[in-house]
């Protein structure tokens, strides 16, 4: 195998995106941010990840969605429009 660090390399054994016991331990998580597809699907999973981690007093967040940049918005959707709204921010 190749020694350029790709994923999957074969000489490097997989954690599967699990932390050490004693690093964990050690590590106070204060938000963990959730990147889930735009759908009931993803709102189901990150609802049940919220609610997994609720005991733990942890913030639990999503990654903003809308409208794509060079989005028109004569073909968005409300639903599209509405979570566009919801996640504006301040003009600087």
């Amino acid at each position: 195998s190749s020694d350029d660090g790709a994923v999957g390399d074969e000489d490097e054994p997989s954690t599967n995106g699990q932390v050490d016991g004693a690093d964990a331990s050690e590590t106070q998580v204060d938000e963990v941010i959730l990147a889930v597809n735009p759908n009931v699907e993803g709102d189901t999973t990150a609802y049940y990840v919220s609610q997994l981690l609720e005991p733990f007093d942890v913030r639990v967040t999503r990654i903003a969605r809308g409208l794509p940049i060079g989005g028109d918005l004569e073909y968005a959707d409300e639903a599209t429009l509405s979570r566009a709204l919801e996640g504006r921010g301040h003009v600087e």
